[in-house]
């Protein structure tokens, strides 16, 4: 009965053994779960390196991302802004035009042109990277014409129309990336003045649309909700030649006098207050494309002379003249995307040719 009872004492410690061993092997080839303020992550011990990895990678992303918590909410971008260091160069065919115009926004190239004199405008979409063009079914009469252009941080373009001129205003119409129609805004009753002229646009942090032209009386700003309802209508003193919304939300304007141009900021009661350290005295050529940065409050450019950024008062031009791709009537547009690069676009032996340039530098 020892022996028996020996035997079964045996078996028990055998079989435990057995189990302990399979249980440490499952635990060995299965993750540990653990959960930090980033969220559930698996973490494998043999691959811990890797993981490591992955964590600096993670928050290396983080660094560079743009602080967005003191922005206006409705200025929050739909992705996220990542700030490109890559040069790129594409060719694109969109054979020949009698007239053509080009506008940047998003990740791409938007044209209007019309073929011949006297018929209907094109418009279509080109790819900044590829140079993939994408045809829109969208097409305007011939009595209507593209009087000021801009794109919003999503990519979208936005149009204002007019017929017979730049005085006549018709609607403004916004098509996304595809060429669907967004909206269609009449605009033929906003405004009070004749005989305009100087037309630029940009939309404000909240979707409105700032539209500044000069007439007969001087120059004027006319604040127009998503609806096309007429919220604020301000004369202002100074000439503006480009306007634009920096990456706080504040709207800009590049004024023009006879002491060069200057950059100003619009205050909410409609005056033009001139921002710190923002003159480009002796400059021969209009700084007319201002744009948010990725990093800075604002980014400017010219098609021929260069790009800047201005930041806290700290005016600093970051391409240079001698860097430029093109020159003189080679440009055929320029702009900036929403990764921080300027892109233009060249016209040379019968090709169309898009050139991206970083612009921000890392901090």
């Amino acid at each position: 009965m020892q022996r028996k009872y020996l035997s079964q004492l045996w078996k028990y410690f055998f079989a435990t053994a057995v189990l302990l061993c399979f249980v440490g092997c499952g635990r060995q080839g299965a993750p540990i779960l653990s959960v930090n303020s980033e969220g559930s992550e698996a973490e494998f011990p043999e691959n811990s390196g890797q993981v490591e990895m992955q964590r600096e990678n993670r928050e290396q992303s983080a660094e560079r991302r743009p602080d967005d918590a003191g922005l206006p909410k409705d200025r929050q971008p739909e992705q996220e802004a990542v700030l490109s260091r890559e040069r790129t160069t594409a060719a694109f065919d969109v054979g020949s035009f009698f007239e053509l115009n080009l506008a940047m926004g998003g990740d791409c190239v938007y044209g209007f042109g019309r073929r011949k004199k006297g018929e209907k405008t094109i418009l279509f979409q080109v790819g900044a990277e590829d140079g993939t063009v994408r045809d829109f079914e969208e097409e305007l009469e011939p009595e209507i014409s593209v009087r000021a252009a801009c794109a919003d941080n999503s990519g979208n373009l936005h149009m204002l129309l007019s017929k017979q001129g730049n005085s006549e205003w018709t609607e403004i119409l916004a098509l996304d990336k595809s060429g669907q129609t967004i909206s269609r805004i009449d605009v033929s009753d906003v405004k009070d003045e004749a005989d305009i002229f100087d037309l630029c646009m940009t939309i404000g942090a909240d979707g409105s649309y700032y539209i500044f032209y000069m007439h007969n009386e001087g120059g004027s700003i006319l604040v127009l909700d998503r609806n096309g309802g007429r919220k604020e209508h301000f004369a202002i003193d100074v000439r503006l030649v480009g306007l634009g919304t920096g990456r706080s939300g504040q709207v800009y304007g590049m004024a023009y006098g006879q002491n060069g141009q200057y950059l100003v900021m619009l205050t909410e009661n409609g005056e033009t207050e001139s921002c710190p350290n923002g003159e480009f005295q002796g400059m021969p050529i209009i700084i007319n494309c201002l744009y948010p940065g990725v990093r800075c409050e604002l980014l400017l450019g010219n098609g021929a002379y260069g790009a800047w950024t201005y930041e806290d008062g700290n005016l600093e031009q970051v391409i240079p003249v001698d860097e430029m791709p093109y020159k003189g009537q080679d440009v055929e547009g320029f702009g900036f995307l929403n990764d921080g690069r300027l892109c233009i676009t060249g016209y040379g032996d019968g090709v169309h040719t898009i050139e991206c340039l970083p612009v921000e530098r890392e901090k």
